[in-house]
């Protein structure tokens, strides 16, 4: 833990009026718990303002002027805004069998772009649903239906004749027979799921999406 006062170190307030001290941290003490640090400042007015910092379970660093009760909810994405592109990244884990829901809150209103997932244990036999659960539009192959787990790296759906794996959601139908991607426009609540084909899964992995988040 650290600060500096005006007195004993006044490069602290060049340029920056009205900042008096620097910054404290603490460890993380359990989940949704994270370590932090915060910037304090004096304004004109003789106010403390304080900026707390964390990273959350994705690895994105966040702020908030109150402090957080959750790491992965609480405060604003760091030089994110509205409106801008972001990733959500989702484990895919081994030993569960059926949807697995309680994932990740979808924001309302929002535009999925695109969903990727990356293998670190592939699966031979396997195969992975993804798409919302039944509070929303409740199509669990909404996103990718059915792509196979049995490589390792970087696995993107595909509207490959005979072989298509991208999901209703992300994909409009053009002629009855040619489909083209398309983004999904998620509006009301809805929670991302995964369904894996093995019982129990043994693939590893994770599960990438790209959206915006018009809340």
């Amino acid at each position: 833990m650290a600060g500096h006062d005006h007195a004993t170190h006044p490069a602290n307030s060049a340029g920056v009026r009205g900042l008096h001290q620097g910054f404290s941290g603490a460890v993380a003490k359990a989940h949704d718990t994270p370590g932090m640090f915060f910037l304090e400042g004096i304004d004109t007015s003789g106010n403390t303002e304080v900026t707390y910092f964390w990273r959350d379970g994705d690895g994105n660093i966040r702020y908030s002027t109150t402090i957080p009760t959750n790491q992965d909810t609480a405060g604003t994405v760091l030089g994110s805004a509205k409106g801008q592109v972001q990733t959500k990244v989702i484990p895919i884990t081994t030993g569960v069998t059926g949807e697995q829901t309680g994932l990740w809150t979808i924001p309302d209103p929002s535009i999925i772009l695109d969903v990727f997932i990356k293998v670190t244990t592939a699966d031979t036999s396997e195969t992975i649903d993804i798409g919302t659960d039944g509070a929303g539009s409740n199509d669990p192959d909404g996103f990718v239906d059915g792509l196979s787990l049995n490589a390792l790296g970087v696995l993107r759906p595909t509207l490959l004749a005979g072989a298509v794996t991208l999901g209703v959601l992300l994909k409009t139908d053009i002629n009855g027979t040619l489909f083209v991607r398309e983004p999904a426009i998620i509006a009301g609540v809805a929670a991302l799921t995964y369904t894996p084909s093995g019982t129990p899964s043994t693939a590893v992995g994770e599960i990438y999406v790209r959206y915006i988040d018009l809340s």
